[in-house]
């Protein structure tokens, strides 16, 4: 008979926090893979990224065609992009707290591929 340690299996989405400089351009790319390594395509899923004060108030919401591209939806590969003019809207106040979710084209299977906070300076030049 064999002992093995015990494993864990994850399913808390990776950190990712963001400074950002209010008034300019925020564009980053997610790369969606399966357990084995091998791409997960994107074809025929949705996938939605909001942001909110921390109070919970939504300030951003981007989805599929409007802030989100897939680049390479074969290959798992997709873009997400918060332009100048909505990020010179974004408080500065406090960090906001966000998530990028991935619905699975059947509906029923929800994943979190990324989360964490966006902290905003303010701009001087606008």
């Amino acid at each position: 008979m064999s002992v093995t340690d015990p494993q864990q299996i994850s399913l808390v989405p990776n950190v990712v926090n963001f400074a950002l400089y209010q008034g300019d351009t925020l564009t980053f790319t997610v790369t969606v893979k399966n357990s084995n390594g091998s791409a997960y395509p994107l074809t025929g899923s949705n996938s939605t990224m909001k942001i909110k004060r921390l109070s919970g108030t939504e300030v951003i919401s981007l989805t599929v065609g409007s802030g989100i591209t897939y680049t390479n939806a074969a290959g798992g590969i997709m873009s997400v992009t918060i332009t100048a003019t909505q990020s010179a809207a974004l408080p500065t106040e406090k960090a906001l707290a966000y998530d990028l979710q991935l619905e699975q084209s059947s509906g029923t299977i929800i994943n979190t591929l990324v989360r964490g906070t966006i902290t905003v300076t303010p701009q001087i030049t606008s």
